[in-house]
């Protein structure tokens, strides 16, 4: 399917390269009032409550599950997915139950499982509060899927970054014949996949769990109207939490060239006018990793050169005329 789909995509109407990142987000207090569900956990939601809806997609949970709130996890509460200024997280959607009865080639019967529906070709990302001694499961259909998954591991282990991508083939496809598939994946010894390892277990079989922290999934979708698709989240032993998704339109999406997420805070005056600086973003996409300008391999003369580019915290050039916080000559400074 995924290859027809593939080769079809000339037929689909062309997104644009310039086409914009789209920051669908819950609104909590909406879908209390016109829902009349108190979203406290204290009484079953219906399975299909719709969470949120647009022409992008629309999310929804699964099963019969008492829903809550949770709020952006610590003080990275702001993200920027492709570029741009960073957008503020707002509250999102949780459960009570654990899902149970899944497999690597069966959905779960029961618990806090998220459903993504999508006719739209591009990227999908989904953010969560997320925990590197959890485990994700993603299915396109009823086919476990392939996913980039990033965390900003913050509780356990200041700025620490959990950041890869799930073996996938030439059609973005989970690919279970990785020569490294055991790396990402609990093989049995009879050869057979159970499931995903924990994302600690993947980038540091032999440390701990480094806790939690802001984090996210990327999923390359290749839905169309004709060929619409349905995406199930969840994580293992756990409640996961969404607040909504972002999706990037592109006509050909591959992980290798998936968009650049960062994670960020803004700066806090208090009322004794007590400055707490803002949270340095997070860069993932192979950016260097607590860098507020995200850039790799800058080399600075021992001259200062009064020409040199000037970039802002996203790792973006920008020109003399751009007001906050830069870097140029690898040094950092406010340009008033």
């Amino acid at each position: 399917m995924k290859k027809f789909l593939l080769l079809g995509v000339a037929a689909v109407a062309t997104l644009g390269a310039a086409a914009q990142t789209q920051y669908c987000f819950t609104n909590v207090t909406e879908l209390k009032e016109t829902t009349g569900q108190p979203l406290d956990k204290s009484a079953d939601v219906a399975a299909g409550f719709v969470i949120l809806e647009n022409e992008y997609g629309k999310l929804t949970s699964m099963f019969d599950e008492p829903l809550g709130t949770f709020t952006p996890c610590g003080s990275l509460n702001y993200v920027s997915v492709g570029g741009g200024d960073l957008q503020k997280i707002v509250a999102g959607i949780n459960g009570n139950n654990n899902p149970k009865g899944q497999s690597m080639t069966s959905l779960p019967t029961s618990g806090m499982v998220f459903q993504l529906y999508t006719e739209k070709t591009g990227y999908f990302t989904i953010l969560t509060k997320m925990n590197t001694n959890k485990n994700y499961w993603v299915f396109e259909g009823s086919s476990f899927a392939a996913y980039r998954l990033g965390d900003c591991a913050l509780s356990k282990a200041e700025g620490e970054v959990v950041e890869y991508t799930l073996p996938y083939d030439e059609f973005m496809g989970l690919d279970l014949n990785a020569a490294d598939i055991d790396k990402y994946f609990t093989v049995a010894d009879d050869g057979s996949v159970t499931g995903p390892k924990v994302p600690w277990a993947v980038v540091n079989p032999e440390g701990a769990d480094m806790g939690e922290g802001s984090g996210f999934m990327t999923l390359c979708s290749y839905a169309t109207p004709e060929f619409p698709i349905t995406y199930t989240f969840f994580a293992q032993g756990s409640k996961m939490a969404c607040d909504g998704f972002i999706f990037t339109p592109c006509d050909e999406p591959t992980f290798a060239d998936a968009p650049e997420v960062v994670f960020g805070g803004v700066e806090k005056v208090a009322e004794d006018g007590t400055v707490t600086p803002a949270p340095t973003p997070v860069v993932f996409a192979g950016k260097i990793y607590n860098d507020p300008a995200g850039i790799e391999n800058i080399v600075v003369d021992a001259a200062a050169d009064v020409n040199a580019p000037m970039y802002n915290v996203l790792g973006q050039r920008v020109n003399e005329s751009y007001k906050g916080l830069v870097i140029k000559n690898g040094k950092k400074f406010i340009n008033k």
